[in-house]
C-alpha cells in the first residue's frame, strides 16, 4: 500500500511535461458476515432517501449506516416480521418504503416508520392476491402504482386501496400479451412507461396500458434471453441479458452495446459510474466500460487484496454520494469510493507477470521516459509504465546484488543506480552490465558500511549517497570517484535522514 503511494510522490519529482496520466486499477472495500452482514450471499443492493444502505442476502435484509448492520429476519413467533429468509428483490419507493421478496416469501411491505412488515402472499381462494410466491421483481412506476413479478406469475399490479393485485398474463397468440410469465426484471422510465424482462424477451408497458414488445432478431444467440436488469440512459434503455448488454432504441429494437469482449455474456447487473464509466456485473466479475468504449475486467483474486470479494456480481448501485456497491453471491459487498480515481494502485499478482515483483517496496525513481523505477525488500528491480500499468521485472535478467534493496535512482544519463544493505551498484540501463562502488570504513574515497538509502542526482550528473550512520558521498558520474562526507568535514551528524 506504502508503494502506491509514494509512486505518486515519484511522479511529482518528474518533469511536468513528462508525467503521464495513471492508469487505475480500483481498491474495492468488502464488507461480510464478519462485518455484520447476516449472509455473504448477497442478492440485492438499495439506497433508501435517509442515505441507508438495504441489502437483500440468502438469510434476510439488512441496514447498513455505514458503521453497522441491522439485521431483519423471519421469526415465526412474530407476525411482523420478513416473511422469508431470501431477499432476491428489493425496492424503495417515492415514499420511503421498502418493498422486497423472494423465493417462497411473497411480497414484504416495510413502511417509512420500520415498525413492521406487512406481508402479500398467494391465496388460492382469492383470485385478486398475488398470484405466486416466488417474487423475482419489484417496481413502480410514474403514476406511482407498485408493480411485481417473479417465476410463473406474471406480472401484477398492487391495488393500494383494496390490498388487491390486477394480473397481467402471456397467452398463447394473443402478442397484445406479456411475452412470459416468468418475470426476472422492472423498471418504471421517466416517460411512464414500465419495462418488463423475462426469461422470452422484454417487453414494454406504455403509459395508456398498451404492451410492445422489443425486437431482439438482430441480437446474435439462440435460446432464451433472460432479461435479467435494466437502466435507463440518455442513450436509450439498457438491458444486461444472457446475450451481453443491449441497447433498446426508440424504434423498440434491441442491438448489441457489449457481449463478446465480456468474461462472461450472461450480465446480472448494470450500474453507471460518477464518471460517465458503465458497470457491468457478470457471473465472472464485473467490468468496467469507460465513456470511449475501453473495457477493464475486475474479477476475483484472493491473492491480492482490495480485489472483487466474489466471482458472480449480482447487483451494482450506484449511491447518492457517487460510491459503487456491488453484490456478489460468494463474498459479500464489494464498496468503491466515489474518489477511488485520485489514485493509482500497483500491486504484485502473482497470476500477472506484468505486475510488481514484490510489494515490500522501499525505493522509488522516475526515469527522463516517465516510468516509475522501484526496488523492494525481496530483490526486485522494477520499472512501471504508469500509461498502461504494466512492469518489467529487471532483476530477473539483471543480477541483483542481494535481496534487501533499499534506494534506486534513475540518472539522466540512463545508468540506474540500486543502493543495497552493502553498498551501491550501478547498472548500464540498456546491457544490465554493472559496476559496485568502493566501500571501506577507513577509506575517504570510498563508500562507509552501511545501507545505502538516499539517492539523489545533482544537476552537474553527479550522485549523492548516503550510507545509514556513514555521513554523505558524492559519486562523479563519469569516474566513479567517491568523496565522503562526515562529522570530520564539517557534517553536524553522519546519520542523515535528507538529502
Amino acid at each position: 500500500m506504502w508503494g502506491s503511494v509514494l509512486f505518486a510522490a515519484a511522479l511529482s519529482a518528474a518533469p511536468v511535461d513528462s508525467v503521464p496520466a495513471l492508469a487505475t486499477t480500483p481498491y474495492f472495500r468488502t464488507l461480510d458476515a464478519a462485518d455484520g452482514l447476516p449472509s455473504s450471499t448477497v442478492w440485492k443492493i438499495a439506497q433508501d432517501h435517509d442515505g441507508y444502505i438495504w441489502v437483500g442476502t440468502a438469510d434476510g435484509l439488512a441496514r447498513y449506516d455505514g458503521v453497522d448492520f441491522r439485521v431483519y429476519r423471519n421469526d415465526p413467533d412474530d407476525a411482523t416480521s420478513l416473511s422469508g429468509a431470501d431477499v432476491t428483490a428489493l425496492f424503495v419507493d417515492r415514499a420511503n418504503r421498502i418493498w422486497c421478496g423472494g423465493e417462497d416469501a411473497g411480497l414484504n411491505l416495510l413502511d417509512a416508520r420500520r415498525a413492521g412488515f406487512r406481508h402479500f402472499r398467494h391465496d388460492a381462494a382469492n383470485p385478486t392476491s398475488l398470484s405466486g410466491n416466488d417474487v423475482w421483481a419489484i417496481a413502480q412506476d410514474a403514476a406511482g402504482a407498485i408493480w411485481v413479478g417473479g417465476y410463473a406469475m406474471g406480472l401484477q399490479r398492487l391495488q393500494e386501496s383494496t390490498n388487491t393485485f390486477v394480473h397481467f398474463r402471456h397467452r398463447d397468440g394473443d402478442v397484445d400479451s406479456l411475452a412470459s410469465d416468468n418475470v426476472l426484471a422492472l423498471r418504471g422510465d421517466a416517460s411512464g412507461n414500465l419495462w418488463i424482462g423475462s426469461d422470452a424477451g422484454i417487453d414494454m408497458r406504455t403509459a395508456d396500458g398498451r404492451f410492445r414488445h422489443v425486437d431482439v432478431s438482430v441480437v446474435p444467440g439462440t435460446g432464451a434471453i433472460n432479461a435479467a436488469v435494466f437502466l435507463e440512459t440518455p442513450d436509450g434503455m439498457l438491458a444486461g441479458t444472457r446475450r451481453g448488454v443491449l441497447r433498446i432504441g426508440a424504434d423498440l429494437t434491441a442491438r448489441v452495446l457489449e457481449e463478446a469482449r465480456l468474461p462472461d455474456k450472461v450480465v446480472y447487473a448494470l450500474a453507471r459510474g460518477n464518471d460517465a464509466a458503465l458497470w457491468i456485473g457478470t457471473r465472472e466479475g464485473v467490468v468496467q466500460r469507460d465513456a470511449d468504449g475501453q473495457l477493464d475486467v475486475h474479477t476475483e483474486n484472493a491473492a491480492v487484496a482490495g480485489s472483487l470479494p466474489g466471482k458472480k456480481v449480482f447487483d451494482a448501485l450506484r449511491d447518492r454520494d457517487g460510491g459503487l456497491w456491488l453484490a456478489t453471491t460468494d463474498g459479500g459487498i464489494a464498496y468503491l469510493a466515489p474518489d477511488w480515481r485520485r489514485f493509482a494502485l500497483y500491486r504484485n499478482d502473482p497470476r500477472d507477470p506484468a505486475s510488481l515483483s514484490a510489494n515490500r517496496v522501499e525505493g522509488l525513481a522516475a526515469d527522463v521516459q516517465g516510468g516509475v523505477w522501484s526496488v523492494n525488500l525481496d530483490g526486485g528491480i522494477d520499472r512501471l509504465d504508469p500509461d498502461s500499468g504494466d512492469v518489467e521485472r529487471f532483476a530477473e535478467r539483471w543480477q541483483a546484488p542481494e535481496s534487501a534493496l533499499w534506494s534506486i535512482l534513475a540518472g539522466r544519463d540512463g545508468r540506474i543506480w540500486v543502493g543495497h544493505a552493502h553498498g551501491l551498484r550501478a547498472y548500464d540501463g540498456k546491457s544490465g552490465k554493472f559496476v559496485d562502488v568502493a566501500v571501506d570504513r577507513k577509506r575517504r574515497d570510498a563508500l562507509a558500511p552501511g545501507s545505502v538509502d538516499l539517492l539523489v542526482e545533482a544537476s552537474d550528473g553527479a550522485v549523492w549517497a548516503s550510507s545509514a550512520g556513514g555521513g554523505i558521498a558524492r559519486i562523479d558520474a563519469t569516474t566513479l570517484a567517491v568523496t565522503r562526507y562526515g562529522e570530520a568535514e564539517g557534517l553536524r551528524s553522519a546519520d542523515v535522514g535528507l538529502i
